[in-house]
């Protein structure tokens, strides 16, 4: 498994910040988010990330 930490950015006023462990191996994987920027900085939640048609990815937040 691969560990990554990120920020999604061009959400509007702010980013969004994640981590978690990924399989390359896998088509699906969730990130724990885990704050951000602006309006975003005390934000926690989850990121599933599953495909989509044409090589894309779909991505799902589930914010609190």
């Amino acid at each position: 498994a691969l560990t990554s930490t990120g920020r999604l950015v061009g959400v509007p006023n702010g980013t969004l910040a994640g981590s978690g462990a990924f399989n390359l191996d896998d088509p699906s994987f969730t990130f724990a988010v885990t704050g951000g920027s602006g309006k975003y900085s005390n934000l926690r939640g989850d990121l599933e990330v599953a495909p989509a048609a044409h090589h894309a990815e779909r991505l799902s937040f589930t914010l609190g």
